[in-house]
């Protein structure tokens, strides 16, 4: 599938979240964890988190995940993400990989020293255009029958506050080949509620329309992920 409807392009916009059913075949799923296990953990190509996680920033730039590329599908998830655009967009280097992360309730925006990039208010207007950054998201495992994938807080992209105590709060139990794209600044947390000795692996890709917003949140996540690399090269 690489076309969504306007049904599905309006629940995005609504609810700060879609589902896409089905959009990679379980073989390809396979194949990118294997990949994946290879070069993050085998091969120590990762960065340490600490409590069994760890990340691979800006994986699309390292020649180690060559083989991973072709299998992502990128010509198809450009056209989903020409879908909801509608404008001139691109990848806006926002892409990792996770293994097994466990995050506390946040939204995707810039933070500690990479603040400073985003200088204008991303809840705002500027010069008629808005912030519209997606974020599309790989689970390379089901979360059909369990929690320990997505947790998020449906229309909370359209609030700059974190409330954790709203009744709208979802798990997201995609299966396996489903994809999940939602607004990057939606209150959102990832998690382990029952650990069960699979490694827990998440690639994300973000998009941006054509402006402001997304250069300034773009120059700050090229800086973090150029930082977060050369602490892996120490480590390795």
């Amino acid at each position: 599938m690489n076309q969504l409807d306007e049904d599905k392009i309006n629940q995005l916009k609504i609810n700060g979240y879609i589902i896409v059913k089905n959009f990679y075949t379980i073989q390809d799923i396979i194949k990118m964890r294997n990949i994946i296990i290879d070069k993050m953990i085998y091969k120590k190509n990762i960065l340490i988190l600490g409590n069994n996680s760890g990340s691979k920033p800006d994986f699309l730039r390292d020649p180690n995940f060559k083989d991973l590329i072709p299998l992502l599908r990128l010509n198809d998830i450009h056209n989903i993400m020409k879908n909801i655009f509608k404008a001139p967009f691109h990848l806006c280097y926002h892409n990792d990989i996770w293994i097994n992360r466990i995050v506390n309730w946040h939204k995707d925006t810039l933070n500690n020293q990479y603040k400073v990039y985003q200088k204008k208010n991303i809840w705002e207007e500027y010069e008629g255009e808005k912030h519209e950054i997606y974020k599309f998201l790989i689970y390379l495992q089901d979360h059909s029958i369990n929690n320990n994938g997505l947790q998020l807080i449906e229309k909370s992209h359209l609030n700059p506050f974190i409330n954790i105590d709203a009744e709208n709060k979802k798990y997201i139990n995609s299966k396996i080949g489903d994809i999940v794209i939602f607004d990057q600044r939606i209150t959102h947390r990832g998690q382990f509620e029952n650990y069960n000795k699979i490694n827990r692996i998440l690639i994300s890709l973000g998009f941006g329309k054509n402006n402001i917003f997304t250069k300034e949140f773009e120059d700050g996540t090229q800086k973090r992920q150029y930082d977060q690399n050369k602490m892996i090269n120490r480590l390795i």
